[in-house]
C-alpha cells in the first residue's frame, strides 16, 4: 500500500491539472462572466455580488490583459486554495488520509469545479471561509504558545475580513465560527473539561454578527448587503426540495454516499460513546 505521503504528492500533482485544464479554451459565459469582465476592463468593480471577486478579476485582467483565462484565474486560485486548506484542516485531525480524501472529493465534485473554473464562481468565498475555520480551530487548540496565539488572532482577523468581502457575514465567517464553537463545546463535554477562554471571544463575535444580520433582514434594503452576502431578487423563494435536488445532483457522484457516511460517523463502536 502506498504511504500517505505518496497520496499527498499525487493529489498535489493532479488537482491543479484538473482545475487548470482548458481554462481558456471556452468563451466567457454571458451575461454572468461577461459582466464581471467588462466591469473590470472599464475599472468599475461594483455590482450586486460580493466585491472581492470583482476586485481580483479587475486586478488580473489589468495585469495580464482581458482573456478568458485571466478573468478566471483569481477564482481558480481560490479553488486550489480551498483544496489545500481543506487538506491541512483535516490533516491535523483525524489525519493525512482524511485530508487527502477531502481534497479528492472536493476537486472531483461538479459543483466545486463549476465554482472554481468560472469567473463568477464562489471559490474565493469557499477559500476564505475555510481559512476562517482553520484559523478558529487553531486558535481553540489546547494550550497554544503566546506567540502562536497572537498569530492566531491576526490570521483569524484577516480571514474574517476576506470572508466578509467574498461572501458576506451570514454566508461567510459566521457558519465557520459557529461550527468551531460547537465542535469545541462537544469535545469539552465529552472530555469533561472546561471550555477555553477563546470560546467566549468567538461567541461574542458570533453574537455581534447575528445582531447585524437580523438588522439587515429587518431593513430589507434593495442594495447589496455585506451582512447578508447578497441583494434581494424578488419573487417567491423555492421550496426546500428544489435546493435539495440541486445539491444532490451537483455533488454527485458522492451525494448518494452522504447518508451512509453520516450513519457510519454516528454509529456506536467499541471504545467510543456518543453520550
Amino acid at each position: 500500500m502506498p504511504r500517505p505521503r505518496t497520496y499527498e504528492r499525487i493529489c498535489a500533482a493532479l488537482i491543479p491539472v484538473l482545475l487548470l485544464f482548458g481554462i481558456g479554451s471556452y468563451g466567457l459565459l454571458a451575461p454572468f462572466e461577461t459582466s464581471i469582465a467588462l466591469d473590470s476592463e472599464s475599472g468599475t468593480a461594483a455590482g450586486p455580488e460580493s466585491p472581492l471577486t470583482r476586485w481580483l478579476v479587475a486586478a488580473s485582467t489589468a495585469t495580464f490583459g482581458l482573456h478568458e483565462w485571466s478573468a478566471r484565474l483569481p477564482v481558480l486560485l481560490g479553488g486550489l486554495l480551498t483544496c489545500a486548506l481543506s487538506y491541512f484542516f483535516l490533516r491535523r485531525e483525524p489525519g493525512p488520509r482524511a485530508g487527502v480524501l477531502a481534497a479528492i472529493v472536493m476537486a472531483s465534485t461538479p459543483l466545486f469545479l463549476f465554482n472554481a473554473r468560472l469567473s463568477m464562481g464562489a471559490a474565493l468565498g469557499m477559500a476564505a471561509q475555510a481559512s476562517v475555520a482553520l484559523a478558529a480551530w487553531s486558535l481553540l487548540s489546547p494550550e497554544p504558545a503566546a506567540g502562536s496565539r497572537v498569530l492566531g488572532y491576526v490570521s483569524l482577523l484577516v480571514s474574517v475580513v476576506a470572508s466578509v468581502l467574498a461572501s458576506g457575514v451570514l454566508l461567510g465567517p459566521l457558519p465557520a465560527l459557529l461550527g468551531a464553537i460547537v465542535c469545541v463545546l462537544i469535545a469539552s463535554r465529552s472530555e469533561r473539561t472546561a471550555p477555553r477562554p477563546q470560546v467566549l471571544f468567538l461567541g461574542v463575535v458570533c453574537v455581534l454578527g447575528l445582531i447585524g444580520v437580523v438588522q439587515a433582514v429587518l431593513c430589507d434594503s434593495p442594495q447589496y448587503s455585506a451582512w447578508l452576502g447578497g441583494a434581494p431578487l424578488g419573487g417567491d423563494p423555492p421550496t426546500y426540495d428544489a435546493l435539495l435536488s440541486i445539491l444532490f445532483h451537483s455533488f454527485a457522484p458522492f451525494s448518494p454516499a452522504a447518508l451512509l457516511a453520516l450513519i457510519w460517523v454516528l454509529a456506536p463502536r467499541s471504545g467510543r460513546s456518543l453520550a
